[in-house]
């Protein structure tokens, strides 16, 4: 298995170096010659220094061993005479050179390129994989809890997009929990962000947004690292500042401090303060941000493409890069579907996934054999994680995710949309889907398990099933009852009745789901603790799976 290994990756090696070969002869940096070994023996070290003539001359190619088998097959075993046989070799030797070699070489060449491309085409969609399965961003201040302890949640992101000609204005965009523009911030061109006026509009942005975290597009180069230092200087003051706002100064007198409170309330009226009955004590919560420097090829895309100007038509390029940086770092997942979802002129879905910085060598792959790959990726991807359905339907830029799941498609999904719409909007649970006719019983039957069911503000006053948030087919614990008298067997080993079925069922999944959760927590401290006792304080929080990486403690 080993070496099985070895010889797979010594082969992606030379297919992918051959990728390499051919994009370079198609910028016209080298020229890739097919040839039969020199008859003068091995080259020398300054190979590289002679001419196209050289290797593709056939007068210094040994084609002795071919001749020869050629020779058995073309001349007559009975020669008539010499000049015939004469005759004879010299259509033999133009035959070879002429039309022989140079289809061997052509054949040589297509199988070559057919192998590599197909290395290549896979090393593309495992990059896009990985780009589509990244996760979340994950604030600083999380980064020290583990994600099965701690999950990243839906967090409030500030994007920026920096200006990189100087003529143009460099924005901020409040992103809200489920990735809507709640509000923006322009710095005029040639302004700088810390100064004078504009610092106190940014942290007065900052503070009425409260962001969990700031993330500043990396496109323009020095300019963006130079506005995420002066933004985290900016952060820094704007969260001292909300987080010691009932803390009265020591040179600010009583009347300082309520017209200060005062203020607060006015700028921040559906704030609630009465966090402390005397209203001098610490708020209950505590903002913390960072700023950080992303990649935002994906976002560029956006600003600049038919969605972007079909969803923010009258603002500026750079406010929708803004935008779709925010959103990027919320759901990569969500943006590369969404990108997907507009179709050109041909009417081929994907297009604009051309353009992304997947694979150095995409630009020599076939493109359709590439969208093709890119689609099964993300179909994968989407398998694996499942879609929120009432997100999907309710935010254009996370339907991207409704269309990718097995069974649907941009007709069905945009359908589902639709009559989700006319029927209010939200879905209670999975049942809704097949008893409000959103899908057919086929349909249902195929791509039920890939859709989710969240708590969101319209289902406020709903009883949520918990298994409709996760990847089980609602046939094992609707259709028949497996996982819930599984779960109701665990806790009591009593058997429900029908009549309160449901509601213990219910309650008993949410122990088990709890229960879970609390076995994770110990196997985490069991494993950090053993870890600990034999290599000391080096214990890789955030890279613990509870699924792989456990302790012999039980």
């Amino acid at each position: 298995k080993e070496w099985d290994e070895k010889i797979k990756c010594k082969e992606r090696d030379s297919c992918i170096q051959y990728m390499n070969i051919l994009k370079a002869e198609c910028g016209g940096h080298l020229k890739l010659c097919i040839h039969l070994p020199f008859a003068d023996g091995p080259m020398d070290d300054e190979w590289y220094m002679k001419g196209e003539d050289y290797f593709s001359s056939r007068d210094r190619q040994d084609d002795s061993l071919l001749y020869s088998e050629l020779e058995k097959v073309y001349l007559p075993t009975n020669p008539d005479s010499d000049e015939w046989n004469s005759e004879r070799h010299k259509i033999l030797r133009f035959a070879l050179n002429n039309f022989l070699l140079p289809q061997f070489e052509a054949e040589v060449r297509r199988d070559l390129r057919e192998a590599a491309v197909k290395v290549a085409i896979s090393a593309a969609g495992s990059n896009l994989m990985t780009m589509a399965m990244e996760g979340p961003y994950r604030p600083s201040h999380l980064l020290g809890e583990n994600r099965f302890l701690a999950p990243t949640g839906d967090l409030p992101i500030v994007g920026v997009c920096c200006s990189s000609d100087g003529k143009e204005a460099t924005y901020l965009a409040a992103i809200s929990e489920k990735g809507e523009m709640m509000d923006h911030l322009a710095v005029p061109a040639g302004t700088q962000i810390d100064s004078d006026k504009m610092s106190d509009k940014v942290i007065t942005f900052l503070t009425q947004s409260r962001p969990s975290a700031i993330v500043v597009g990396s496109h323009a180069g020095l300019s963006c690292r130079l506005v995420a230092r002066k933004l985290g200087a900016l952060t820094t003051q704007a969260t001292e500042r909300w987080n010691n706002r009932f803390i009265q100064g020591q040179e600010e007198d009583d009347d300082e401090y309520e017209m200060r409170m005062e203020e607060f309330r006015r700028m921040y009226p559906h704030h609630d303060d009465d966090d402390d009955d005397d209203g001098n004590g610490p708020s209950s919560s505590e903002w913390k941000c960072n700023v950080e420097q992303v990649d935002d090829h994906v976002a560029q895309l956006f600003g600049r493409s038919v969605r972007g100007k079909k969803e923010f038509p009258d603002s500026a390029i750079n406010l929708k890069c803004a935008v779709a940086i925010g959103r990027h770092a919320k759901s990569p997942l969500g943006e590369l579907t969404y990108a997907w979802g507009v179709a050109s002129d041909a009417g081929v879905f994907g297009t604009e996934m051309l353009y992304l910085n997947v694979h150095p060598l995409q630009s020599v792959l076939p493109r359709t054999v590439l969208l093709r790959e890119y689609e099964r990726v993300l179909s994968r991807a989407v398998s694996d994680v499942g879609t929120d359905l009432n997100l999907a339907c309710k935010y254009d830029h996370l339907l991207g995710m409704l269309t990718f799941v097995p069974g649907l498609g941009p007709r069905k999904a945009a359908s589902v949309k639709n009559s989700l719409d006319r029927l209010g909007g939200v879905v209670s649970s999975r049942r809704d889907i097949l008893a409000k006719r959103l899908v057919g019983p086929i349909v249902y039957n195929n791509s039920v398990a890939f859709l989710r069911i969240r708590d969101m503000d319209a289902l406020n006053n709903q009883l949520l099933h918990p298994l409709d948030d996760t990847r089980l087919h609602p046939d094992v614990y609707i259709r028949n009852n497996w996982a819930i008298q599984i779960a109701i067997d665990a806790l009591d080993g009593n058997r429900a009745s029908n009549a309160d079925r449901e509601d213990r069922a219910i309650s008993a999944i949410r122990d088990i789901i709890q229960d879970s959760h609390n076995e994770i927590k110990r196997l985490y401290n069991a494993t950090k603790a053993q870890w600990e006792q034999a290599y000391g304080p080096t214990f890789n929080v955030g890279a613990w799976d509870p699924r792989i990486m456990v302790s012999d403690v039980r």
